[in-house]
């Protein structure tokens, strides 16, 4: 299967940070979902979900992000 650039950019700096910068997984998610939003690519969109789907109540806070700044 082929991957879209930017999600072979955001695997390399994954990598690349992994360890050394602490971040809350589900607000990763959200910055990873968000960021595939603005780049429009669906898979990445997809591939956030699946992971907001293994993390209790993270599914809930992905699905309500396009909202966010409009309520």
């Amino acid at each position: 299967a082929r991957l879209p650039g930017a999600l072979k950019v955001s695997m390399a700096m994954n990598k690349i940070t992994q360890g050394r910068l602490p971040i809350d997984p589900v607000l990763k998610i959200l910055i990873t979902s968000h960021a595939a939003r603005i780049n429009g690519c669906g898979f990445c969109l997809d591939l956030a979900e699946s992971w907001a789907l293994e993390i209790a109540g993270a599914h809930a806070k992905f699905r309500r992000l396009p909202e966010y700044g409009t309520d």
